[in-house]
């Protein structure tokens, strides 16, 4: 676990992932966030000890691991969705995105898939229920109290997290469309107790 201070965003502490209007470069750092490392290839000792049974890489292109991803990248990816959500406009006009991913049922931007993204966000927000105090100090400038922005926060390291994954990301791309030939209906494996 790390210390951390936390930016919130407003100026001057803006942080890289902010801009307006959106640019490439930001977008290619928020996917640096997840995308490199989005399916995990886990060996068969790992993935026995999980709690929910995983499918296998197919035996012809990675055999002995099993497909994984950590939650965490799906929520980046989450918030990375609304993001473009958000400036909608900007994709389009920029022709950085087709218009049909905006379609409220299919689109990645859509509102059933952000709305899929709020909810995932919501609940992971609720399940690690920072407990971090915020205090308040008094503002001359605009004659109230407000929030002070320098709470110290306790953190997973996530850039351990990053560098585990990345050691651990697939090496032949899996195809979540693609049912493994080889996949056993009884394999054992697999914790299957639960």
């Amino acid at each position: 676990h790390q210390i951390k201070k936390f930016s919130y965003g407003f100026n001057p502490l803006k942080t890289p992932y902010q801009a307006t209007p959106p640019t490439q470069p930001l977008d290619q750092l928020w996917k640096s966030l997840y995308y490199n490392v989005s399916y995990l290839r886990l060996p068969e000792s790992i993935a026995s000890r999980l709690p929910n049974k995983t499918l296998p890489y197919p035996k012809q292109s990675d055999p002995g691991y099993y497909a994984a991803n950590l939650v965490v990248f799906h929520q980046l990816h989450c918030l990375n969705s609304i993001r473009i959500a958000l400036d909608k406009e900007y994709y389009l006009a920029q022709s950085l995105v087709d218009d049909w991913k905006f379609h409220p049922k299919r689109g990645p931007y859509g509102t059933e898939h952000i709305s899929h993204c709020v909810n995932v966000l919501r609940e992971a927000i609720m399940c690690a229920a920072d407990t971090s105090v915020v205090t308040f100090q008094w503002n001359e400038g605009i004659k109230s109290a407000q929030p002070r922005s320098d709470v110290l926060h306790v953190c997973r390291d996530f850039e351990g997290i990053w560098d585990w994954a990345w050691e651990n990301r697939g090496v032949v791309p899996f195809d979540p469309r693609v049912r493994p030939v080889d996949e056993d209906e009884n394999d054992t494996t697999q914790r299957s107790d639960q």
